[in-house]
């Protein structure tokens, strides 16, 4: 297994090239790459892209869906000390034209339909199709300076739900240890799927976690629940990772008396399935993965095997501390909620800046530790829970409400598809609880009948006052609701009033 002190992509591909040739290294459907093969791509790339003018330090633009050429334009980067900017495929407009300006990359490696996007925000940004990076020289290209793993390995931009997008600095360590959880757990034979979008951090690690442990990754497209297992039977996948709703797209298929029939050991899934035991059952897993990281900050919570507390984030991990405080950054009590504040006891882990945006990197790094803005509880054994996101919570006469624990309950409700819960001002200065909510057939929710679903699932306090169906909810382009717009929204001419349809709930309900 590659140490942290092998973390530079072209020194983790030096040496599985040399030691394990002709391993493969990536399944990509219609084919694939030894680490031989891999190492070769790396180096064709990396010439062409020199060719282009990329010099060691540059900033590579990468607006391109998953697949080789992804990999060739990642590594090729990489391998000339060169930092990579993923760019979302659905980017345009001014948010795509804002991160263009920001992130002031010297070349944009991109393909139609993003290159005409490119074009229109950024007429002289040069552009190299994916295609041309097959064709370099396979000499190896010279540095000016020897690739240090304290070195910016990408600039992440996060998605924006509050504003424009910020560009994460992350380094060579940082990519390392994003799958520090996952280590312990896996070796060679293991077989991780890659269905992510590789233009996120969570991505790219189940592609650089296997390329670091010697291991194999399969690269697919995207995620398609009817077809998952049909994948990872295809390819003996052992691995995977499961974000947002994915967990809930594959309960929510036909059950089949084979689906535990697959080579799958484990999952990593946040937040878990509604009955985890139930669904480890179902596909036959040793286990389900829980964590908490981020595209600032990897390696900070993660659950143990054997976990019981399916809400849990875990515990911090060996190389991160972490505090809970308040709004002066002073410690809350046990099973008291605050901010989650971090530092790593291993240097150059943690994003040092937000590219460009020198304010907002000062407003996160505070007193010598990064503010990640989640809200989170301890309890006494030392596990943390996700509460909210800080600009999220709520609180009604004098209670924190999670909008996550609200959205969870609404979700168990059959006839909702999505939900996302908000705080509106009500009459005397306090806040009462919005839930926009879709449907998941033909007919919408009910509300009153959802408010009754809810009595018995949330304290009295938490129970939404107002209920909306909606057709959509406003999102992201990393797929996050964007719950300001919803806050700005509030209550309109089609919102449920519980109160006006005559139910209380009351704390001795």
């Amino acid at each position: 297994m590659i140490g942290a002190g092998q973390a530079v992509i072209r020194d983790i591909l030096d040496h599985w090239a040399a030691r394990t040739p002709t391993a493969a290294a990536v399944d990509l459907g219609d084919g694939g790459w030894t680490f031989a093969d891999a190492r070769t791509n790396a180096v064709r790339a990396a010439n062409i892209l020199a060719a282009q003018g990329v010099r060691q330090g540059d900033r590579v633009l990468v607006m391109l869906g998953n697949g080789p050429g992804w990999l060739r334009a990642w590594w090729g980067t990489s391998f000339l000390g060169a930092v990579v900017v993923p760019v979302n495929t659905a980017a345009r407009g001014t948010a795509l034209a804002d991160v263009v300006k920001e992130a002031d990359a010297v070349l944009a490696v991109t393909e139609p339909p993003y290159a005409g996007r490119l074009a229109e925000v950024a007429p002289g940004l040069p552009r190299l199709d994916p295609g041309a990076l097959v064709d370099g020289d396979a000499e190896e290209p010279p540095l000016t300076r020897s690739i240090e793993v304290w070195d910016p390995h990408a600039i992440v931009y996060t998605s924006g739900t509050t504003g424009r997008a910020k560009g994460a600095v992350t380094t060579f360590l940082a990519a390392y240890y994003q799958g520090l959880h996952h280590r312990h757990r896996t070796g060679p034979e293991d077989v991780f799927l890659a269905d992510l979008p590789l233009f996120h951090v969570g991505g790219m690690n189940t592609v650089f976690l296997p390329l670091s442990t010697g291991a194999r990754s399969v690269l697919r497209p995207r995620f398609t629940a009817s077809r998952y297992l049909d994948v990872v039977r295809e390819a003996a996948v052992t691995m995977s990772v499961l974000v947002g709703s994915m967990v809930n797209f594959l309960a929510a298929q036909p059950p089949k008396p084979d689906d535990a029939d697959n080579p799958l050991r484990y999952v990593s899934a946040n937040p878990p399935p509604p009955d985890p035991l139930a669904f480890m059952r179902r596909y036959g897993l040793e286990d389900i993965v829980g964590s908490f990281s981020m595209t600032e900050a990897p390696a900070v919570l993660a659950t143990q095997p054997g976990r019981t507390k399916w809400t849990s984030c875990g515990r911090p991990h060996e190389i991160t501390e972490v505090r809970l405080v308040d709004e002066h950054d002073l410690p809350v009590p046990v099973g008291e909620p605050g901010e989650l504040i971090i530092r790593s006891a291993v240097p150059w882990v943690i994003t040092t800046e937000y590219h460009g945006r020198p304010e907002e990197t000062a407003r996160a790094w505070r007193n010598g530790w990064f503010h990640t803005g989640d809200l989170m509880r301890v309890d006494e054994d030392g596990d943390y829970y996700f509460i909210d996101r800080k600009k999220d919570s709520l609180r009604r006469r004098g209670e924190n409400i999670s909008s996550l624990e609200v959205e969870r309950e609404v979700l168990s409700h059959p006839a909702v598809a999505e939900a996302a819960c908000v705080g509106v001002p009500d009459e005397h200065g306090d806040q009462d609880v919005l839930v926009f909510v879709t449907s998941s057939g033909t007919a919408d929710p009910d509300p009153a009948e959802l408010v009754e679903h809810l009595r018995t699932r949330l304290a009295y306090f938490a129970v939404p006052r107002y209920v909306e169906v909606v057709e959509s909810m406003p999102r992201t382009r990393s797929n996050k609701i964007e719950k300001y717009l919803l806050r700005a929204r509030g209550t309109g001419p089609a919102t449920w009033d519980r109160l006006a349809a005559g139910i209380e709930i009351t704390r001795e309900d």
